[in-house]
């Protein structure tokens, strides 16, 4: 099941998300690294899963900046005992080094376009 919260209440966003994940649900935080997605709900929160950026991701081979924030998001996921999973995984090149990275999962136009049906 896939639930999308906007932090508005955090407070009570945070006390729903506890009883979800008290009761066997996966907690993921997707476009981590944009928005409201911060190191704050990883320490308060403890999400099972983080979906790095795409918008972050695209930029690894290119921007040094980029790449050291993605590595360093996935060697604190790693101590954290948190999955990662790399958003817009286009190319094989990207893929590669994401590979070289240790990023668990990866999704893009590189593995299939979307669908509309599947």
């Amino acid at each position: 099941m896939y639930f999308t919260f906007a932090f508005d209440n955090y407070d009570g966003a945070k006390k729903n998300l506890l009883m979800l994940k008290n009761l066997g649900y996966k907690l993921y935080i997707d476009d981590f690294g944009s928005g409201y997605s911060n190191f704050i709900y990883l320490t308060e929160i403890k999400t099972d899963f983080i979906k790095i950026d795409g918008n972050i991701i695209r930029k690894i081979l290119d921007d040094k900046v980029s790449y050291l924030v993605v590595k360093n998001i996935v060697n604190f996921a790693k101590e954290a005992n948190i999955k990662v999973i790399a958003e817009f995984v286009s190319d094989e090149k990207i893929y590669e080094k994401v590979k070289e990275l240790k990023i668990e999962y990866s999704q893009g136009f590189y593995f299939s376009k979307p669908e509309e049906n599947l």
